[in-house]
């Protein structure tokens, strides 16, 4: 198991800080409005909004596991459409551009595709700047 960092325990304590102010929030609220009698056309109208509530978030959950899981979230990265253009094996580049270790896509290593750039670009590319 991983350690938290001290970015994460803050971030931890302040949601948790959160969850607790809501709950003091809503149990100070009930007790305020306890007198308060709701018709039935309101328990009505509380079960519907929380039914349709639950159903649009399980299926906006539902649909954003769907479309991670069959590729359609892919399609909205603009930069790959020119990234496989510019590929001329044809062979279908990663995101960053390497298939896994220290290979590139073409098959070139990375210490010489990185050679390739510097030469295409000697005065951005000097060694010691």
């Amino acid at each position: 198991m991983q350690r938290i960092g001290i970015g994460q325990a803050i971030v931890l304590a302040v949601l948790v800080a959160l969850l607790i102010g809501t709950g003091i929030g809503a149990i100070s609220m009930w007790k305020v409005s306890s007198d308060v009698e709701m018709s039935t056309h309101g328990w009505i109208a509380l079960g519907l909004g929380t039914f349709f509530s639950l159903i649009i978030g399980c299926g906006l959950m539902a649909l954003t596991f769907y479309s991670s899981r069959y590729g359609y979230d892919e399609a909205v990265d603009e930069f790959r459409d020119n990234r496989r253009q510019a590929n001329s094996t044809g062979r279908e580049k990663s995101s960053l551009g390497f298939r896994g270790g220290s290979e590139t896509a073409e098959g070139t290593s990375a210490p010489s595709a990185l050679a390739e750039i510097q030469a295409a670009d000697p005065e951005r590319h000097r060694d010691g700047d």
